[in-house]
């Protein structure tokens, strides 16, 4: 399933200010409200839409961000995205090109990132694992994203194939996830499953 250059540029406009309006958006991309509407409602029915909240400088507010970069062990880096899912503290975590994983940590305290991520990095399927506390940054709303004539396209979460104009979608693990066929979605299911129950 593509998204078109309307759907990027409504991407766009919401990862630079979440509280835009329908018609301050319609206004922007010379769209009218009722399609700007539907088409929020179809970006958030196929999850590219996660939600929408304010950005915190968390270090600014007295918190502690660390990133923690791990090396799971071979065929592990499923359970280990499961398990850094599980973990309160773990603001983001990332599957690199190399097979890496990086966890940003949001704590209240140096003990408690610490604390966290002695934890982590005891997990069994662990090999290594190496934390640097931020000092400082710079994020800026819309960096990082395709606009124009740049499209989307949303792939099945399980194979990566192209999805169908009515993908198959199922609930897991508190989210929607998308799917080619219903085969992919009943084995992302069980390795979900199994992940969850620890096997």
């Amino acid at each position: 399933m593509k998204l078109d250059a309307l759907d990027s540029r409504i991407l766009e406009i919401l990862r630079q200010d979440a509280r835009a309006s329908y018609r301050e958006i319609a206004r922007r991309t010379g769209s009218t409200t009722p399609t700007v509407a539907r088409r929020v409602r179809a970006l958030e029915e196929l999850g590219v839409i996660q939600g929408y909240g304010a950005r915190v400088e968390f270090v600014r507010i007295g918190g502690v961000e660390s990133l923690l970069l791990l090396s799971p062990s071979s065929g592990a880096t499923e359970r280990l995205l499961a398990a850094l899912g599980a973990e309160p503290a773990v603001a983001e975590s990332l599957e690199l090109e190399d097979g890496t994983v990086l966890a940003r940590l949001l704590t209240g305290s140096e003990e408690e990132a610490a604390e966290v991520r002695r934890r982590i990095a005891k997990l069994p399927f662990v090999r290594e694992a190496d934390a640097r506390r931020v000092r400082s940054g710079s994020r800026r709303a819309g960096r990082g994203f395709g606009t124009g004539r740049a499209t989307l396209e949303i792939r099945c979460f399980l194979c990566g194939g192209p999805l169908p104009e009515e993908p198959v979608s199922a609930r897991i693990g508190g989210k929607r996830g998308y799917f080619c066929c219903t085969t992919c979605r009943g084995v992302f299911r069980d390795r979900y499953r199994r992940l969850a129950a620890g096997r």
